[in-house]
């Protein structure tokens, strides 16, 4: 976790110090070139960065990201033009559907008051409440696509080894309520998006506490842990 938060300190202090550059090229004080073209090969050492720190489990979040850079580079390098960049959006959209599909085929969604040890949970341009109470909770999929996903893991408990969560959203948000005593593990992916650990009264790591990892991404979307 350490880790991860010195990663997103030194990418913010990147974009704030190129920022400023950018600012002053703008506003004609001095020269600073043509540089920024490349400032698009930022996603691309992220998305890099979040396949090693998730040991390439979950690759949708971070491969998405890196072909997002990849094509922004090119197009800010004259490679490519504009107007087929814009193309990856519906691309995007294609692998959003895919993955709905593909994880819907995996595991049937959980009811409301959830004993299973894995889940899979889909909202699209709608809302999914769950309740977890599974005392061997294991892990699962969540995606959300322009809609919202609450689960509340108060009454759970993480089997062993630690559980593994995979949450892709995309113009949506997903709202984990998780217990203070809970290890939680971000590894989540954001683009133009924000992910949080909200919990102010969050217990620092106690050996044997329960431990979720959770992956993905979210683009034009949240990911929010709560007590």
């Amino acid at each position: 976790m350490v880790q991860r938060d010195r990663a997103n300190s030194l990418l913010g202090l990147i974009l704030i110090i190129a920022g400023v550059v950018l600012l002053i090229g703008t506003l004609g004080w001095a020269d600073v070139g043509d540089w920024y073209k490349w400032l698009p090969a930022v996603l691309i050492v992220v998305g890099a960065y979040q396949l090693y720190v998730n040991r390439f489990e979950a690759y949708l979040g971070p491969v998405l990201l890196m072909a997002i850079g990849a094509a922004l580079l090119m197009a800010t390098l004259g490679v490519i033009k504009w107007s087929t960049f814009g193309a990856l959006w519906p691309i995007i959209l294609v692998v959003f559907g895919l993955s709905i599909l593909l994880r819907r085929g995996r595991q049937p969604e959980t009811s409301a008051d959830a004993t299973s040890d894995r889940l899979n949970v889909v909202a699209f341009l709608g809302e999914s409440k769950r309740r977890m109470v599974s005392q061997t909770f294991r892990g699962g999929d969540i995606t959300a696509f322009m809609g919202s996903v609450e689960l509340d893991f108060r009454e759970a408990a993480v089997a062993d080894p630690p559980a593994k969560l995979n949450v892709n959203t995309m113009m949506g948000g997903v709202d984990l309520r998780v217990p203070d005593s809970w290890v939680v593990d971000m590894r989540v992916s954001a683009l133009l998006g924000g992910v949080e650990d909200q919990r102010k009264g969050r217990l620092a790591s106690q050996p044997g506490a329960p431990h979720l990892i959770i992956t993905g991404l979210a683009i034009m979307g949240g990911v929010t842990i709560k007590s």
